[in-house]
């Protein structure tokens, strides 16, 4: 019976041309920027170099969000601020103009104040659609 070993080597040290240091971890990156295709590495890394990766990494990853939950205009505003109330008032113009203002709506219950609840696919469609006329007016 044959036993087979195979070792990695962190390929930061290969890259540069060093000695041979064996990895420990395997990091996947996918990068995508603008409308080019999605890049796709998978990296063998020793612990130190994963532990700079990822330090290095957290700040964009914290600022990040889900691909499939788009982006979020309204992240930062204040409950109740001028530029919530805007964001909200536009939205609701918006959804009119288009047909859809029938899936916000709102609600009061026990003499309280009715508030308006907002789907998130009608938001994330408003957010896009709001990108789309900044670039618009960009290009």
């Amino acid at each position: 019976m044959r036993s087979v070993e195979i070792k990695l080597w962190d390929d930061v040290h290969y890259a540069e041309d060093a000695e041979k240091v064996e990895a420990v971890r395997k990091t996947r990156l996918v990068y995508q920027d603008g409308d080019g295709a999605p890049q796709e590495v998978v990296l063998d890394l020793t612990t130190e170099h994963a532990d700079l990766l990822a330090s290095q990494m957290a700040r964009w990853i914290k600022a990040g969000h889900p691909p499939e939950q788009g982006i979020v205009l309204t992240r930062g505003y204040k409950a109740g601020s001028k530029e919530a109330r805007d964001f909200y008032a536009g939205l609701r113009a918006w959804a009119k103009s288009v047909g859809r203002d029938g899936e916000h709506w709102t609600q009061g219950r026990g003499g309280r104040e009715p508030q308006y609840y907002y789907p998130r696919g009608l938001v994330r469609d408003y957010e896009a659609y709001l990108i789309e006329q900044a670039e618009r007016q960009a290009g």
